[in-house]
């Protein structure tokens, strides 16, 4: 039986070097992946290669997110907060109710009945999108998030402790003027104001 020739050291180093130049490959092949996508993406937005990079590496929110119709791309955390609380939030919280009984009459915004929103919430979901999966599989996500956009939903809240207590205020005021205000329907008359009325409205208090 022949015995098995060693190879030389030249032969081994031709093998090590071999393996050596197929990583280099696979290395420039994964290096030129990601350029491509980065140059698609920007080449289609009309921009330099810096931005993609920057919303990573500056904890932007990538291009391309909504909260509701406020775009909050390319924004921070807190620049975001401030726009959504600026466009969305204010003009909804603002809006004035005004509670009518014969001649008595009391403001309140909705704000100051307890209307909020999950703005935080929001935020963080903006953030965290787009920065799950591999490096390739996020850029190859943001260069289409640009353009096909990812809406996120804000939600109402109520606080019903200054709900309750604008009520009770309400029904103090009218009870001096001898009538018992029904509680539970000034209630149901706020809460379908809050979910289907964006504009300043009369409502009048009911009493039993």
């Amino acid at each position: 039986m022949r015995a098995k020739k060693s190879k030389s050291s030249m032969e081994k180093l031709k093998d090590g070097g071999f393996r050596i130049w197929h990583v280099a490959v696979i290395v420039l092949l994964f290096a030129a992946m990601i350029w491509a996508v980065i140059y698609s993406y920007n080449n289609r937005r009309g921009i330099g290669t810096e931005p993609l990079y920057d919303a990573y590496e500056n904890d932007l929110i990538l291009n391309g997110v909504f909260a509701e119709s406020v775009n909050i791309g390319g924004l921070t955390k807190k620049q975001a907060e401030d726009k959504i609380n600026r466009e969305y939030v204010e003009p909804k919280t603002s809006v004035v109710l005004t509670f009518s009984y014969e001649d008595y009459s009391k403001d309140y915004t909705k704000g100051e009945l307890g209307l909020g929103f999950n703005v935080k919430e929001v935020i963080d979901k903006a953030y965290k999108t787009g920065r799950s999966g591999s490096k390739v599989e996020r850029i190859a996500y943001a260069s289409e998030l640009a353009d096909m956009h990812e809406f996120i939903a804000i939600e109402q809240k109520i606080d019903e402790g200054s709900m309750k207590a604008a009520i009770d205020q309400i029904s103090d005021d009218i009870a001096k003027m001898g009538a018992k205000v029904d509680k539970e329907g000034i209630k149901a008359m706020i809460d379908d104001n809050m979910a289907n009325v964006n504009e300043d409205s009369i409502l009048t208090v009911p009493v039993k």
